[in-house]
């Protein structure tokens, strides 16, 4: 209020200055040209001029709209649908939170025709599939609103992989990754879901191929990776198992740390005993525990033992002394003691295992030696 006050006496004081400068001096301007002269007051003068100011400038401005009228409109335009685009995301956004699948997935496909790329308005669409538990994604968004834009979206493709994922449909997975691949070749998240849908697939010769781009990439942590690596070696061993020669030649073709790994080393010396070298895999697992000990390569130890020998459990036995509280151990020597007919101590060994580790696995490998607790 008190600014109001302040402009207002500022303009009447303006207007009393002017006024009375006027009645001290009108003063006096002559334009001649020509024979023609104009004679006026200073003040008179300048107010003309101002006048003409005042209408140059709006006459400039009317000009300027006219031929610039259709560049307004399509401005226009343009703001009313990012306006419309923005509320079909918030409250497709707010009908996914409450659950209100149907009317989500019509606000978000409605809002797409309103922006000039409808990445978020279509993975918006996606994402109420993946909510609602619908498996016929290819249908979420129409055919009539699909373009190049659409068909060729790294967005849009891998969230439609993640859904075909989630609902184990590999094979259009893999097409949607495979494209993506093309146009991507180096794109970490794509090489991720490629590898996963392979691995599903169970197909291990393209993720044999694939292995250096993922090195490459980094697409997959050194856990992952070497999981992935392993679970490789251990399809190639499978593989190699109709010949000892071949197998065991595998085997020296793995790197160090696939040789190294328990799962994998007790994968290999099942396979050795399937050629009838149960010795040298006795011999590799006994070399191995010395170095790192392992639950699953006491348990390989147990299972490959022959019937009624007595060597493996007295040597198992010896372990006893450092590792008296090993689960793994006592479930080796519980299913050693089995196969060499001591059913009160292998019951005995089991019962403590369990005791000591009292999950589902213990349980079952108990279960699976026809001791049950």
């Amino acid at each position: 209020m008190s600014s109001k006050i302040f402009k207002l006496f500022f303009f009447l004081s303006l207007g009393v200055l002017i006024g009375y400068l006027i009645h001290i001096d009108p003063g006096y301007i002559l334009l001649d040209y020509n024979h023609y002269s104009l004679e006026t007051s200073l003040w008179f003068g300048l107010t003309c001029l101002l006048i003409l100011f005042i209408i140059g400038h709006f006459t400039l401005r009317l000009l300027n709209l006219t031929f610039n009228i259709n560049k307004k409109i399509a401005k226009r335009k343009n703001l009313s649908h990012l306006k419309k685009h923005r509320n079909s995301l918030d409250t497709g956004l707010k009908y996914l939170a409450e659950g209100k699948w149907e009317k989500a997935k019509e606000k978000f496909i409605a809002g797409a025709k309103y922006h000039t790329d409808p990445t978020a308005n279509y993975i918006g669409a996606l994402k109420v599939a993946q909510a609602k538990g619908v498996n016929d994604i290819d249908n979420i968004i129409p055919e009539d609103e699909s373009s190049t834009l659409i068909n060729e979206n790294l967005e849009i493709d891998l969230t439609k992989a993640k859904l075909f994922i989630l609902s184990t449909q590999w094979d259009k997975a893999q097409a949607i990754l495979e494209k993506s691949m093309q146009q991507h070749a180096k794109h970490p998240y794509v090489i991720k879901l490629l590898a996963t849908t392979y691995q599903n697939q169970h197909d291990w010769e393209k993720i044999e191929a694939l292995l250096p781009t993922i090195k490459k990439t980094k697409a997959l942590t050194k856990d992952d990776l070497l999981q992935l690596k392993i679970n490789l070696a251990k399809h190639n061993l499978v593989l190699a198992k109709t010949s000892a020669e071949e197998l065991q030649q595998t085997w020296r073709n793995q790197p160090s740390d696939i040789r190294n790994d328990a799962n994998t080393i007790a994968c290999y010396c099942e396979l050795l005993c399937s050629h009838k070298l149960t010795e040298l895999a006795q011999n590799i697992l006994e070399k191995k525990l010395k170095k790192s000990w392992h639950k699953s390569l006491l348990i390989c130890y147990g299972n490959i033992a022959k019937q009624n020998a007595i060597e493996p459990l007295m040597r198992a036995e010896k372990w006893l002394k450092d590792h008296p509280d090993d689960a793994g151990l006592l479930l080796c020597l519980g299913t050693l003691s089995i196969k060499n007919q001591m059913q009160p101590k292998a019951e005995q060994y089991f019962k403590h295992a369990f005791k000591i580790e009292p999950t589902k696995a213990t349980f079952s490998d108990c279960l699976n030696n026809a001791i049950f607790l």
